[in-house]
């Protein structure tokens, strides 16, 4: 055995330049790897090119899938019925002759593909689908946006079902990964006309099953969720946020919130609630702040304040007061205030890994790699880490499964599943089985 300590994978200043080179090279094969396997797609299927793209709603999605269509000399027509929409719509693509914005669906009667890319609630989406469906071509294929609602709760919108999918863009303007969902109805050809498209717009496609949250949003609310938790210990928000960009994420789990809106955290984390997901428990911080109008940059505060929405965020001393109902630090379940100081970063991650492995237990991805390539291209999971997963064969499967299985005494959410009992048993890691 090596008289040399073991490194300090939660801190990316620590992180061995030979480490980091090995994480860089496995994160580069997963991006060749989506280039021949992108997922549960049938890539003897030729998709069918968009020419014309159609998008209900003119919301930040919304534009921000025109603009990258546009980009790549596909027409699109915006469909929305609200005149504020409409007019930030008309200001955004005062001078691109590809783009057409209206409230008539009719306009949407040559369009090739149709993303439906409203608020997350399914009375609306319901809706929104009827129009399209009325309006289209029989041949359309028909997307919806959504980030946390199962395809199957929405199939029943449609009367031809097998030509509705998913195609989740994590954050179009900044992360190249778009999850493509098949639900119960969609037919293969219909996967393989969203692969198509996804590439067309040259991101990176993986097609996925279906299940509330996908694979992304369940990664990402297993962070989030685990993040809340901390805070409800008594760990500072910019403690838990700073442990996170030392590990090399762009932005902390409260950063990351007040960039998506907490209301829309919350309703998504409902959603996986109502669906009995583990990764989400009903935190009663995030209703706090929606009621207190603090959902993040778009309202100006959020966890943080931003004088200039394109600034970095401020300490706000106005949010202490609306935490301390909910924090004991009496209630710490990881050891001291200090232990948990320490690790941080490993105390968030670690429920990350579990419920990649419940997405993989349930058959929601093809192969484990896939998971890494969504969390580092969907979640910007630092590249030179290697994957989330490659990452826990570095800290250990079997020391991850016991922190998880001391910690679930007191979160019966965290008992390792039976896929990490028999890795941890059987002194296995997960890429030393492929």
């Amino acid at each position: 055995m090596s008289d040399h300590p073991k490194p300090d994978l939660t801190s990316a200043d620590d992180l061995p330049e030979q480490l980091s080179q090995v994480g860089l090279d496995n994160d580069a094969a997963l991006v060749r790897r989506n280039q021949t396997a992108p997922g549960k797609v049938d890539l003897n299927l030729t998709p069918n090119p968009v020419k014309h793209l159609g998008i209900v709603g003119c919301g930040l999605m919304g534009r921000s899938i025109a603009a990258l269509a546009v980009g790549q000399n596909v027409s699109v027509t915006l469909v929305d019925v609200a005149q504020l929409a409409l007019d930030t719509a008309r200001e955004t693509f005062a001078n691109e002759v590809l783009v057409a914005i209206t409230d008539q669906y009719d306009q949407l009667a040559t369009a090739d593909l149709i993303i439906e890319a409203v608020v997350e609630t399914l009375s609306v989406k319901k809706s929104v689908h009827e129009r399209i469906e009325s309006a289209v071509a029989p041949d359309a294929t028909i997307a919806s946006n959504t980030s946390s609602i199962p395809l199957a709760s929405m199939e029943n919108h449609f009367r031809i079902a097998d030509r509705f999918c998913g195609i989740h863009f994590c954050h179009p303007e900044v992360m190249s990964l778009v999850e493509v969902i098949a639900g119960p109805s969609t037919s293969a050809q219909t996967t393989a006309n969203a692969v198509g498209f996804v590439r067309q717009l040259e991101r990176m496609p993986i097609a996925i099953g279906d299940g509330a949250g996908f694979v992304v949003n369940r990664l990402l609310s297993a962070m989030l969720n685990q993040s809340l938790h901390l805070l409800s210990q008594g760990i500072a928000v910019a403690d838990i946020d700073a442990a996170m960009r030392q590990f090399g994420f762009k932005a902390g789990p409260f950063e990351i919130i007040d960039i998506i809106g907490a209301d829309t955290c919350m309703y998504a984390g409902r959603t996986m609630w109502e669906h009995k997901l583990e990764c989400v428990s009903l935190s009663p911080i995030l209703p706090r702040l929606v009621k207190q109008g603090r959902l993040g940059r778009k309202t100006g505060v959020g966890f943080y304040k931003y004088p200039d929405p394109r600034d970095e965020g401020l300490v706000d001393p106005q949010l202490q007061p609306l935490l301390d109902p909910y924090q004991d630090p009496s209630k710490l379940d990881g050891g001291s205030a200090e232990k948990l100081h320490s690790d941080l970063a490993v105390q968030i991650l670690a429920p990350i890994v579990l419920e990649a492995t419940r997405v993989l237990e349930q058959g929601i991805v093809n192969d484990f790699r896939d998971i890494d390539l969504a969390f580092t291209h969907g979640l910007s999971f630092p590249q030179r880490r290697g994957g989330l997963l490659f990452w826990a064969d570095q800290v250990g499967v079997a020391e991850l499964t016991a922190m998880l299985a001391e910690r679930s005494s007191a979160d019966p959410s965290l008992k390792p599943t039976a896929l990490l009992v028999s890795m941890a048993e059987g002194g296995q890691s997960f890429y030393g089985q492929q």
